[in-house]
């Protein structure tokens, strides 16, 4: 998943977005915990800097609009990615 601004800042932070996966917390349980801790505290930003996963594009002069990428694996590769992750992955993250 990407998320991210075209005016490249969000809100007070200097990161115009944050990109992450399936596989960014299987395999490292403190990574997963920083993560809960983060959104319970609100301040997922500094969690994501932290662990590198910020895009820093710098401020671009253009609001148009907030992006959202999410891509979907085909219909085979989901059911065996599927039963992976429910072995790999918190439920609140499915």
């Amino acid at each position: 998943m990407l998320s991210a601004g075209t005016d490249g800042i969000d809100g007070n932070t200097s990161a115009a977005g944050a990109v992450l996966d399936e596989g960014t917390f299987s395999d490292d349980d403190e990574l997963l915990l920083r993560a809960q801790t983060s959104l319970r505290r609100f301040d997922s930003g500094t969690f994501l800097d932290d662990a590198g996963m910020t895009i820093v594009t710098g401020a671009t002069g253009n609001n148009l609009r907030d992006l959202r990428i999410c891509l979907q694996l085909s219909p085979g590769e989901a059911s065996d990615r599927e039963a992976q992750l429910n072995e790999e992955v918190p439920a609140f993250l499915r």
